[in-house]
């Protein structure tokens, strides 16, 4: 569709196919809103969509030799024009980047082509709104496929730009939202299905609200780890954690229970797993490690194969308080809105 032919809204109940992540996140950040007691403004939800390409197909097109660019960009000039009709206007707050598992290849790599991409394309959206605020980009921390040999690292590099970047923010993993079926084909071995897009909106509200509110957010993520004798302590940080007041737990009930809940110490075998506190883990290994080991791995490398999961998962979470909508109206998802550790490889020290 050419977004210059967008002459007014759709409702989005109308659309008959599976919802897009934009409109189910449009969907958490109203029902967020009504838990906050605030008037909701109302979203436009619109995605400039185009399956399995490198970052490099999203440059404008003099560039890439495609148009995801000048959609996205027509697509907020609509918007504007749109909601002047209504006597509304309409910005660009917070973009959502969805994109890895088709690379490109290697931590830094993607890093680079992520950063140079945002610094080439961020102004370009602010301006087709004619906003006074820089665009915001909330990064999901892609999944790899079934079929993919081995870990690409888009997801290490997705952490570094939003480590780096005072515009961008790692909203978090995406193994804990259950995948869908490709038409005709069965299971995917990538793709959220359903019930995942309905709590990808429910988490992304929490991290829009954050976000817009105070200019910030970090999701659950590892802070340090630290190596004496054979057991590793690891402390983490993130928004759930300060904000809600949550603890570290262990997922029981939704994702698949997960060899060592998702870690792994290559080289050293792990023989246990615990919390030992709000925001700390510790494994135990079966010996003290080689000088030369030192790399730990969550939900990095492919465990057992369970249909409509992702391999390349864990088990570890922060659940809030906050109940799920979709959930009380009999969506098969958890009852908590929930948000899960990111996916990592680190250094230990000691």
């Amino acid at each position: 569709m050419s977004a210059s032919s967008l002459t007014d809204f759709l409702p989005a109940l109308d659309y008959s196919a599976a919802q897009s992540p934009a409109i189910c996140s449009a969907y958490g950040i109203t029902q967020r809103n009504a838990e906050l007691g605030r008037d909701d403004p109302g979203y436009i939800a619109a995605t400039a969509w185009h399956g399995s390409q490198p970052i490099s197909s999203f440059y404008p097109n003099a560039q890439s030799g495609y148009w995801n660019y000048e959609n996205a960009v027509t697509f907020l000039q609509r918007s504007v024009e749109i909601a002047a009709q209504y006597g509304r206007t309409a910005i660009l707050d917070v973009m959502q980047w969805i994109q890895g598992e088709a690379g490109p290849t290697g931590r830094d790599n993607y890093a680079t082509q992520l950063d140079d991409l945002f610094t080439t394309i961020l102004p370009g959206f602010k301006a087709a709104t004619g906003q006074a605020d820089n665009v915001q980009v909330a990064i999901w921390q892609t999944n790899m496929s079934k079929a993919a040999s081995g870990e690409n690292y888009a997801s290490q590099g997705q952490w570094d730009v939003a480590n780096n970047r005072a515009d961008c923010f790692l909203a978090g993993p995406m193994y804990q939202f259950k995948l869908g079926d490709e038409p005709g084909t069965g299971p995917s071995t990538v793709h959220t299905g359903p019930e995942g897009r309905l709590m990808l909106g429910e988490t992304y509200a929490d991290v829009y609200s954050s976000i817009v509110d105070k200019g910030a957010w970090n999701p659950v993520q590892p802070v340090s780890a630290v190596l004496s004798g054979n057991v590793v302590d690891i402390n983490f940080e993130g928004t759930p954690l300060d904000a809600f007041g949550a603890k570290l737990a262990i997922d029981s009930d939704w994702v698949p229970d997960t060899l060592n809940h998702g870690f792994t110490f290559p080289g050293a075998t792990i023989t246990a797993v615990e919390i030992t506190g709000a925001k700390t883990v510790r494994l135990t290994l079966s010996a003290v490690p080689a000088v030369s080991n030192r790399t730990l791995r969550y939900a990095i490398d492919a465990f057992d194969d369970v249909t409509y999961w992702p391999t390349r998962r864990g088990n570890l979470m922060v659940e809030t308080d906050r109940k799920s909508w979709w959930n009380s109206q009999g969506v098969n998802i958890p009852r908590n809105v929930r948000h899960y550790a990111i996916r990592f490889e680190i250094t230990v020290t000691e």
